[in-house]
């Protein structure tokens, strides 16, 4: 019996049996086949997309909308980089993992939490969860198995979203269609028979990028309207340079020309749009006509521009803007805003962080540490702080007399600590005179004498905070120095504030 709760309060449970099995695997025959898929952007066209857009609407059809954006991710380049770039933003980043409390048993917790979310197997799930960015929905099943007497998951398998339906009910809750029918089945908003998915075999993952039910809040929805778009505009275009981009071929001949003759100059006009040449009896004449420059670039603007529209809409939806994917910006404006809007990267983190945590990580904990509360996990943003702008914080710090953590510096600056038999480079201390500016700028601004009386405050000001009893004890102290009396009621205010 475990002790996570499901929304009625009651102990969740999860069949051993099934924790250890695939169950949602596809098959060649039944309602779960792989390969019976129906095309959908050959024929894609306004009456089309309206009725597949009905069907998510009105009745939470997913099927033909599940295989439309399976469809424009496979045959668009762009959106396909696009929703690449959007995934691998989330993707490449570290889990952080922090224990729910300070004892031994919760540090265990939190270290086997984070050998499963760190591995390379999850690193996949993640990607396959962030599917849901596009169709609104992802769910991921997972096999589990003992080891080292620890039940632990092993693989996580994606479930086709064509799979999936959602409860009449709520229209949210996700299920599993079957073509076996239970009795715990029930039917989906689109009458198929549906399981729920099995407690600890599922993460279900439904990033909310709108209010709304899941099946509405994907970006695919209008990527599919501007999909249909860019393919009108790029078929146009393919037709256009069909009939401007090659000179248009005139064959004549002469009233004495019979009918097989003039059978055989169509047939040569006609070959000369695939052969170099053709052969024609010497009584007839093909003639080349070049096609006007300014018709030909007037088109080809037209298409270029409409094509280049429907792209940086895509743009806009997926990444949040178009610098970096169409607008040529260099290097370092990629760099700065890393390709995607940091707010879309920042959101998608933490609601991946929130699927996790709920399906997976206090599954992990409820089954093997009874009664133990689960760790806090996050994917936080790397710091790509340079490395001599940290020496610089941390000179600064040191100077005012604070302490830094030397392992947590040199984890930073990626710079493994030292072993005891290994060889170590320590700084020289530089003599005093190579501290201070040069004599001229010394001279000028009296660094040296200011600095000193800078110091010497500050040796009194210490001085009296550690020696002073209570608040009035510190304020005799400090005029005494002496000091403005803004500052010593300031500093007594912070110095006494907990006590």
């Amino acid at each position: 019996m475990s002790r996570i709760l499901d929304p009625d309060g009651e102990p969740l449970t999860a069949d051993p049996k099934k924790l250890t099995e695939q169950l949602a695997r596809a098959r060649a025959f039944g309602v779960r086949n792989p390969y019976n898929r129906t095309e959908q952007l050959r024929w894609l066209n306004p009456s089309r997309l309206g009725n597949i857009y009905r069907g998510v609407n009105d009745n939470g059809d997913m099927q033909e909308f599940a295989e439309l954006a399976e469809e424009i991710e496979e045959h668009d380049a762009h959106y396909r980089v696009l929703l690449q770039q959007r995934k691998l933003a989330t993707s490449s980043r570290r889990w952080q993992i922090e224990p729910a409390g300070i004892s031994a048993r919760d540090t265990v917790v939190a270290t086997v939490v984070s050998d499963v979310l760190n591995s390379p197997e999850f690193s996949k799930c993640v990607l396959d969860l962030l599917d849901g960015i596009a169709k609104g929905y992802s769910v991921v099943e997972i096999v589990w198995a003992v080891q080292d007497g620890i039940l632990l998951p092993v693989s996580y398998d994606w479930v086709d979203a064509r799979l999936i339906v959602f409860s009449r009910e709520d229209g949210k809750t996700p299920l599993i269609i079957t073509d076996n029918p239970s009795p715990a089945a029930e039917a989906g908003m689109v009458g198929r028979a549906a399981l729920p998915l099995s407690p600890a075999k599922f993460i279900s993952h439904t990033p909310q990028t709108k209010s709304g039910l899941p099946g509405r809040g994907g970006i695919a929805k209008p990527a599919m309207m501007l999909q249909m778009l860019k393919g009108y505009a790029v078929r146009d275009w393919w037709a256009f340079i069909e009939v401007f981009g090659l000179p248009t071929r005139i064959g004549k001949y002469g009233p004495e020309a019979s009918d097989d003759d003039i059978d055989t100059l169509v047939t040569a006009v006609s070959q000369l749009a695939s052969d170099a040449g053709c052969v024609i009896p010497a009584s007839m004449e093909i003639e080349f006509i070049q096609t006007g420059k300014s018709a030909s670039s007037n088109g080809h603007a037209l298409f270029e521009a409409s094509a280049k529209w429907c792209d940086s809409q895509l743009s806009k939806l997926v990444l949040g803007g178009t610098m970096t994917a169409d607008d040529g910006s260099s290097l370092s404006q990629a760099q700065i805003h890393y390709d995607v809007r940091e707010d879309l990267v920042e959101d998608d983190a933490q609601q991946l962080a929130m699927t996790v945590l709920k399906d997976l990580v206090r599954w992990i904990v409820g089954l093997n540490f009874d009664g133990a509360a689960a760790p806090k996990i996050s994917l936080p943003a790397d710091d790509n702080e340079d490395a001599l702008a940290i020496l610089d914080r941390v000179e600064r710090a040191t100077n005012l007399g604070l302490t830094v953590n030397k392992s947590w510096l040199q984890s930073l600056m990626a710079l493994p600590l030292p072993k005891d038999d290994d060889d170590t480079l320590i700084a020289k201390t530089a003599p005093p005179e190579t501290n201070a500016l040069n004599a001229d700028e010394e001279e000028n601004d009296d660094y040296g004498n200011w600095m000193a009386v800078v110091n010497n405050r500050e040796k009194k000001i210490r001085d009296a905070l550690k020696g002073a009893e209570s608040p009035n004890d510190f304020v005799d102290r400090g005029i005494s120095q002496p000091l403005d009396k803004t500052t010593v009621d300031e500093l007594a205010l912070q110095r006494f504030a907990r006590r």
